[in-house]
């Protein structure tokens, strides 16, 4: 492909339909979230990610939240106007799951029992009612309040394993949002397979899946030299690792 004077990278082009989004909700928890990332809008992919929008309410989802990932000092000059961002597109399998902690109703439940959190995180008040025993309690959304924009800057080019490569730590970010340690994440696009790295590091089960073979081996690598848990592969392009 090529822009102006620049090249870019050959691809296969990939485009949502329905059935990818009734499968999405067929195998996702009740309650938990979708994440997808989608370009920012312009003239010639509107209608598309409009389109995404309706496939996924019509397959059962509840739109969530939308939050910009700002690439740090990366900035795009191609297309009408310069561009650093993508959208974090985050929908929920129905009535979105409890993980937010419900700081009012713990600290009324640790002074009822005498317990000393003044100047206390909800983290900390969690961790103390815990300790005693106590029920701790959850409200409906994300673990916490999902930031105005994920400010991450993306690797340079010559150092990605995939062109749509994101940063692990974005990745850290974004799970540690959506889902609770020792449960089971999945990436049916696994590219560089940062997404699994990121899952390791936050003590998620992760599945990864990859079409493109050279792609698949290129991710294997990157994981393998990013982890030390077992690797399990089967013939489909997938990697499962369990904690």
């Amino acid at each position: 492909m090529k822009g102006g004077n620049r090249n870019f990278a050959k691809y296969e082009l990939f485009r949502y339909e329905q059935h990818d989004f009734t499968e999405k909700k067929r195998v996702l928890k009740e309650g938990a979230f979708l994440v997808e990332f989608l370009p920012e809008e312009n003239e010639d992919n509107m209608e598309y990610l409009y389109s995404i929008k309706k496939m996924a309410k019509d397959a059962g989802f509840r739109y969530y939240s939308k939050v910009s990932w700002s690439k740090g000092t990366f900035v795009s000059n191609t297309g009408r106007k310069s561009s650093n961002c993508e959208d974090v597109m985050i929908f929920s399998n129905g009535k979105p799951r409890e993980l937010r902690l419900n700081q009012k109703r713990n600290l009324q439940i640790a002074r009822e029992n005498n317990l000393d959190v003044k100047g206390k995180s909800s983290y900390e008040v969690r961790d103390i009612l815990e300790k005693h025993g106590l029920e701790i309690h959850y409200m409906s959304g994300t673990s916490k309040m999902l930031p105005t924009a994920f400010d991450y800057q993306p690797a340079k080019a010559k150092e990605k394993i995939h062109s749509a490569e994101k940063p692990v730590e974005l990745l850290e970010d974004i799970i540690h949002c959506i889902s609770k340690p020792y449960e089971l994440l999945l990436d049916q696009f696994g590219g560089s397979g940062n997404f699994a790295i990121a899952s390791l590091n936050t003590n998620r089960n992760v599945i990864v899946i990859e079409k493109d073979e050279e792609t698949y081996d290129k991710m294997k690598e990157n994981i393998l030299n990013n982890s030390n848990d077992t690797v399990q592969e089967d013939k489909e392009n997938t990697i499962e690792i369990e904690l």
